[in-house]
C-alpha cells in the first residue's frame, strides 16, 4: 500500500482486509486535523469501481452534496453513521441512522445520481464502506449547494447544524 493524502491506496493484486488494518484506518483518523482517513480497495481512480473503507470521528463536517454521474452505497462496518436526505432548496427530505448490520436497524444505503446527502459520524468512531462508479474526477465527483456552508467555517458548520436540529 502507498499513502497520500489521508489514505492508503492498495498496490496489491489481491488486498486481505482484517481487523488490524481497520485499526491502523481509525488510528490514521484520529490523528488527522480533517478527523478522517480512508483505504481505497481499488489500485486506481480510473478503475470503474471506486470502493473506500473510511473511518471518521465524531463531529467531522462533510457538506451536503450529490454525484451527478454516479450513484453510491454506503454501509456501516462500525459505530453510527446517520445520513440525511435534502431536496434541491436545502430541505431535509430524509433520516436514515445507520448501524452495523445484525443491530437491528438499517446497516446499508444506496443513494441514486444526483440525490443530495450528508454523512454525519454519530459515535467516536465511525467505519463505513463506501462504493461508486468510477473514474474519480476531482472536479466533478462531488457538487456542492449554496444552501449549505463550507467545512472551512466552524461558525457557520454549527449554525447550520443547529438549523437541522443537530
Amino acid at each position: 500500500m502507498r499513502e497520500q493524502d489521508e489514505a492508503f491506496f492498495n498496490t496489491q493484486r489481491v488486498l486481505p482486509v482484517d481487523q488490524a488494518l481497520i485499526e491502523r484506518i481509525k488510528v490514521r483518523a484520529l490523528a488527522s486535523p480533517r478527523g478522517q482517513f480512508r483505504l481505497c480497495l481499488h489500485q486506481s481512480i480510473q478503475d470503474a469501481v471506486q470502493e473506500m473503507i473510511i473511518a471518521q470521528r465524531q463531529g467531522v463536517f462533510y457538506p451536503p452534496h450529490c454525484h451527478d454521474d454516479t450513484s453510491v452505497s454506503v454501509q456501516v462496518l462500525q459505530g453510527r453513521l446517520t445520513v440525511i436526505i435534502f431536496d434541491d432548496n436545502g430541505s431535509v427530505i430524509e433520516r436514515h441512522d445507520l448501524q452495523p448490520h445484525g443491530q437491528g436497524g438499517e446497516f446499508c444505503l444506496r443513494l441514486s445520481k444526483g440525490c443530495w446527502h450528508m454523512n454525519l459520524p454519530r459515535s467516536p468512531m465511525t467505519v463505513f464502506y463506501e462504493t461508486l462508479a468510477g473514474p474519480f474526477l476531482r472536479e466533478t465527483a462531488n457538487r456542492f449547494p449554496a444552501w449549505a456552508p463550507a467545512s472551512g467555517d466552524p461558525q457557520a458548520v454549527r449554525d447550520y447544524l443547529s438549523s437541522l436540529g443537530l
